[in-house]
């Protein structure tokens, strides 16, 4: 299963805060194999 995510942030902190919550679907969902992330930082 893949899932790809695009998401636009504005600080670094809300992309830690992003990569913790999918380290929490890996653990609750270890069936989602490939994950891919495009990362739009506005400044």
């Amino acid at each position: 299963m893949e899932i790809k995510l695009r998401i636009e942030i504005n600080t670094i902190k809300e992309l830690n805060i992003i990569l913790q919550e999918i380290k929490k679907m890996k653990e609750e969902y270890p069936m989602m194999s490939t994950l891919s992330l495009e990362v739009i930082i506005k400044y």
